[in-house]
């Protein structure tokens, strides 16, 4: 199993800020990240995004240019959960199983959602239920 657990350093221990679902007594081993430090990631460029409309603008650009041509008509309605850092991609009709298998793969995505072959991945509204 490979994931990433956010920790701080203090008085020489390492403490995870979060449960690592771990057996007592496991043995693991641990690769460092300075959190201050470049991230690291295949697309640097996406890596940067630091704001929703970054989030955005690089999500929209990755589906126009890598996945749309692929899905719009096989896969209509469905949603795309996009991880803007690797450009990996999941598509489900649920989006919680699509997010899901997406940060099984990719524990620190940066994630961007689309409905295939909609302008809005979610509507709102009032229904009036044929009442007039």
């Amino acid at each position: 199993m490979k994931s990433s657990v956010r920790a701080r350093y203090a008085n020489g221990v390492l403490t995870p800020l979060e449960p690592l679902g771990l057996e007592e007594g496991a043995e693991v081993t641990v690769s460092l990240q300075d959190s201050i430090g470049e991230a690291s990631a295949p697309n640097q460029e996406s890596a940067s995004a630091t704001n929703d409309g970054d989030v955005v603008s690089q999500g929209k650009s990755i589906y126009d240019r890598k996945i749309r041509h692929d899905v719009e008509e096989s896969s209509r309605g469905e949603f795309a959960v996009i991880d803007i850092n690797t450009e990996d991609y999941e598509i489900d009709p649920s989006h919680a199983i699509a997010s899901r298998r997406l940060a099984e793969r990719h524990p620190d995505a940066i994630t961007y959602t689309v409905r295939i072959g909609s302008r809005t991945t979610y509507r709102a509204g009032l229904r009036t239920w044929g009442l007039s």
